[in-house]
C-alpha cells in the first residue's frame, strides 16, 4: 500500500539527491542553536539562495553560493512535519552573502539553527552530526568535487575548507567579525552539554528523531528530549506546556532589558527587501551588511543612561548585556532605527 509516510519518504530522498551537487563541503565555522536573526534582520536582507528540504547537517557542512558570491551566513527553519525520519530535522536553508551582529539574533527553540563561515561569528563548530543517509540514519559525507554522497567514513581529501578565501574580490580581513566577548556569550547562554545533533521535535514534544537502523555507519543513536535544555533566556510560547528547567528571565546578548525576550514560534514569512541597507564594508562577491554603531547599541545607551556616572556596578552590568558596544557610541545622537518593510511572503521559488 502507498502510504503518505512512503511518499514523504520518496520526496525527501529526492530533495536529498538533488540538491548535493550545487554544495561544497566546507564546513561552517560557527553555529547558534535555537537561534535566528530577528525579524527585523530577515526583513532586510534577502538571501541570495534558499534551498527547501534538506538536512540541517547539509546546511552547515556545505556551502551553497558560487563565484562570486561568497557565503557567511545560513539559517535554518525546521519543518516539523519531517520530525520522525532518519537524518532529521529538515527544513530550508537560507544562504546570505551578509551576517548579523550579536544583537540581531532571538530565541527559536528547536524551531531555527544559525550558521557561520569565514569565524565570522558564533560558537565554534557546526553543532550538527554528519549527513545522513535518509533511508537508513548512517553517516556520510558529500564530497566537494562531484558532489556526490557517500555512506561511511569521510574522505576528508575532498574536503575544500575556506574553499573561496581565493577568490579575487573577496577580503575577509575587512569582515566585521563579532568580538570574541559576544561569542562567550552566547556559549554562555547554552547549558554546559548538549546532545551533537538537533532535536527533532517542537518544544514541548518528546525527540522523534530515529536515529540509525542496526549496522549502518556511525550506530547513531539520538538522545532523549529531556536532554535538551534551551538557551537561557526563553520564554515558552503558549503551546510550550512544560518550561525548560533553566528558563530564566536573562536577556540575549545585546539585547535589551527592559523588553520581554519572546521567541518567533514556527514562522511562516521570511522577509526581505531587494536591496539591504548598506552600512558596512562591502565588495563584489560578498556583503557585510551591519546596522550603524549606534543604532545597533541603542539598547545599550538606553541601560546606561539610568546609571548614576558613579555607579560602576550599573554600567558594568550594562556592557556585560551588550559587549559589542562601548560608551563611546552614546555621545553620539541616538537615532531611531531605519523603519523596515512588512515581511514579505516566503519566496516560492526554489534556486
Amino acid at each position: 500500500m502507498f502510504t503518505s509516510e512512503l511518499f514523504s519518504t520518496i520526496v525527501l530522498v529526492a530533495s536529498f539527491v538533488t540538491h548535493q551537487v550545487a554544495a561544497n563541503w566546507d564546513p561552517a565555522t560557527g553555529h547558534l542553536r535555537d537561534f535566528k536573526p530577528t525579524a527585523e534582520w530577515i526583513a532586510a536582507h534577502q538571501p541570495k539562495r534558499t534551498t527547501k528540504a534538506i538536512q540541517v547537517a547539509e546546511c552547515a557542512a556545505n556551502t551553497r553560493l558560487s563565484f562570486p558570491d561568497v557565503q557567511l551566513f545560513t539559517w535554518f527553519s525546521v519543518d516539523h512535519n519531517c520530525d520522525a525520519y532518519h537524518g532529521c530535522p529538515y527544513g530550508t536553508c537560507f544562504a546570505y552573502t551578509v551576517f548579523p551582529q550579536p544583537d540581531e539574533f532571538e530565541v527559536d527553540f528547536t524551531n531555527s539553527h544559525s550558521f557561520f563561515w569565514h569565524n565570522t561569528g558564533g560558537v565554534p563548530g557546526t553543532g550538527t552530526n554528519p549527513i545522513a543517509n535518509p533511508q537508513t540514519g548512517g553517516f556520510g559525507y558529500e564530497s566537494s568535487l562531484d558532489g556526490v554522497y557517500h555512506d561511511g567514513k569521510a574522505d576528508v581529501s575532498t574536503e575544500q575548507v575556506g574553499h573561496d578565501n581565493n577568490y579575487p574580490s573577496f577580503h575577509p580581513e575587512s569582515l566585521p567579525k563579532w568580538p570574541q566577548e559576544a561569542r562567550d556569550k552566547y556559549a554562555s547562554l547554552a547549558v554546559s552539554t548538549v546532545p551533537t545533533q538537533p532535536k527533532c521535535g517542537k518544544p514541548n514534544e518528546p525527540n522523534k528523531d530515529p536515529g540509525s537502523v542496526p549496522g549502518a555507519f556511525g550506530n547513531y543513536k539520538p538522545r532523549p528530549a529531556s536532554d535538551y535544555q534551551a538557551p537561557i533566556g526563553y520564554v515558552p510560547g503558549p503551546n510550550d506546556k512544560t518550561p525548560p528547567a533553566n528558563n530564566t528571565t536573562k536577556p540575549a546578548p545585546g539585547g535589551n532589558n527592559t523588553q520581554p525576550y519572546v521567541p518567533i514560534r514556527n514562522s511562516t514569512h521570511h522577509g526581505s527587501s531587494p536591496k539591504p541597507k548598506h552600512h558596512g564594508h562591502q565588495g563584489k562577491g560578498h556583503d557585510t551588511t551591519t546596522p550603524a554603531p549606534h543604532g545597533r547599541c541603542e539598547a545599550f545607551c538606553e541601560c546606561t543612561g539610568g546609571c548614576n556616572s558613579a555607579d560602576e556596578a550599573c554600567h558594568s552590568t550594562c556592557q556585560a548585556k551588550h559587549p559589542s558596544c562601548s560608551p563611546p557610541v552614546c555621545q553620539k545622537p541616538i537615532t531611531s532605527p531605519v523603519s523596515m518593510t512588512k515581511r514579505h511572503a516566503r519566496r516560492s521559488s526554489q534556486h
